[in-house]
């Protein structure tokens, strides 16, 4: 039987925008028996994909299990919901155009299963989950190469127009293993990127992102990413990331 803690938590907007203007979203669900951990990415182009990230990542925390039909079961209360919160704004004429194409967000989720000392994830879109022992990473979960990241991912829409390919693009892994002293990181796509290369370069970025939880703020995160970014070695998107430790 093992235990599972989120020991870092770091949402951050693209360079130039602010807080309020990052559509990445995350949540947590924590029992004694288990931990559901999910990260979204709205995309920039649609209309309120903040809110719908938003909702996406909390509202799935209530599902019972990782299924697709699970997931695929909820859809329609959520975007209900997102329909709610974006009815009553007053827009311009062109942003009612936008609002009408609907919003798009890629979405991941990893649940931990105490007892059994084990996980089980699924991911639509790049979001990815990376699960590191003994300085080895042992899943890329849902991405395994770089150049994955330059195709366009399959985004979840407020729309009904593309639920029949979910199924298509619906990745999902059961039933993995981890013991005492793993780690599992959870992140967004320009972060996930650029851990995928330095670990394909044999380097171990996960060093430097568990060196992160010593940090009680955002500083040194922020700090470090900027300079990635000024670097050209992460693209400048928003950014999360979750580093779960277990015990």
């Amino acid at each position: 039987m093992v235990k599972a803690k989120i020991v870092s938590e770091y949402k951050l907007p693209k360079a130039g925008n602010t807080n309020d203007e990052c559509e990445d979203a995350y949540s947590s669900k924590k029992t004694r028996q288990s931990l559901k951990v999910f990260v979204a990415d709205g995309a920039t182009e649609s209309s309120f994909a903040k809110e719908w990230a938003n909702l996406l990542s909390n509202d799935l925390t209530k599902i019972r299990s990782f299924s697709l039909r699970s997931i695929i079961r909820r859809l329609p209360k959520i975007r209900n919901e997102w329909k709610e919160q974006v009815s009553n704004k007053p827009l311009p004429w062109y942003a009612e155009i936008k609002l009408e194409k609907g919003a798009f967000s890629t979405i991941v989720g990893l649940w931990i299963n105490y007892k059994k000392s084990s996980f089980n994830c699924f991911a639509i879109g790049d979001c990815c989950i990376f699960h590191m022992r003994n300085d080895e990473i042992l899943t890329s979960f849902p991405i395994e190469e770089e150049i994955e990241f330059s195709k366009n991912p399959f985004l979840v829409s407020t729309k009904t127009d593309d639920d029949d390919k979910i199924i298509e693009h619906f990745r999902e892994l059961i039933n993995q293993k981890i013991r005492k002293g793993d780690y599992l990181f959870v992140m967004s796509d320009a972060l996930a990127c650029w851990f995928t290369n330095r670990t394909k370069a044999n380097d171990k970025p996960w060093e430097i992102l568990i060196g992160f939880t010593e940090d009680s703020s955002n500083k040194s995160f922020e700090e470090w990413l900027k300079k990635k970014r000024d670097d050209k070695e992460i693209k400048n998107d928003d950014t999360t990331l979750l580093t779960i430790e277990i015990s």
